[in-house]
């Protein structure tokens, strides 16, 4: 694992990844600067297809080895968000065995969302207000997307109270509409990082963000 492989590895992985963030570096290596542009959310992401392919290419062009069934588990667990891609490729990377396989590609996504939460959805989740959070709260209680009614309901606030809170969430596009009624986390793996800070501080409830 030379610097000349790392180099073409990562070369080769810059000309597929889309991102707003410096090409040029590996996610963990990010400026403060360039990794607030990375924590922009970003619906438009690439498809599992493409981030399969990009992980396949520069991993074959740096010479290394990581089998089909750990490629898609990356290409999966990346959601096509461009930040996530560069962290979990460059902890594939530091693996120190001749072949990767989808056991050190489960340490490589489990170290990459560490510093996702800590770099991108702790000072975006702690800047809001209480009240905010406390929206995101009761949204992470859902599987999937949320029935704002439902979520109003949960923070024992009107509609017309819980919509202030709603539209500026959608404006700083840190939750969108997924359908009539319904919202979404935009950016990738938002629900587990909420319920994970909730257990962690408040017990797993959100009623104490009202006190």
């Amino acid at each position: 694992m030379t610097d000349e492989s790392r180099a073409v590895f990562l070369e080769t992985l810059d000309e597929y990844v889309k991102s707003e963030a410096d090409e040029t570096l590996p996610a963990a290596d990010l400026p403060a600067a360039a990794r607030k542009r990375a924590g922009r959310p970003d619906r438009g992401g690439m498809r599992a297809e493409e981030v399969r392919f990009a992980l396949a290419e520069a991993f074959e062009a740096a010479g290394r080895v990581i089998t089909p069934e750990a490629i898609t588990r990356a290409a999966n667990s990346s959601a096509g968000y461009p930040y996530l891609i560069r962290l979990i490729a460059h902890y594939l990377w530091r693996v120190k065995k001749d072949l990767i396989d989808v056991t050190e590609t489960d340490k490589a996504i489990f170290l990459a969302k560490i510093e996702l939460f800590k770099n991108i959805h702790d000072p975006l989740f702690w800047g809001l207000s209480s009240k905010d959070r406390f929206f995101l709260w009761a949204m992470s209680k859902d599987e999937f997307d949320s029935e704002f009614g439902e979520i109003a309901k949960r923070m024992g606030v009107s509609t017309g109270y819980a919509s202030k809170y709603r539209e500026r969430l959608l404006n700083v596009e840190l939750i969108y509409a997924s359908a009539y009624g319904r919202l979404a986390f935009t950016l990738p793996y938002m629900r587990e990082y909420v319920g994970k800070e909730y257990i962690e501080r408040f017990g797993g409830e959100g009623g104490k963000e009202r006190e």
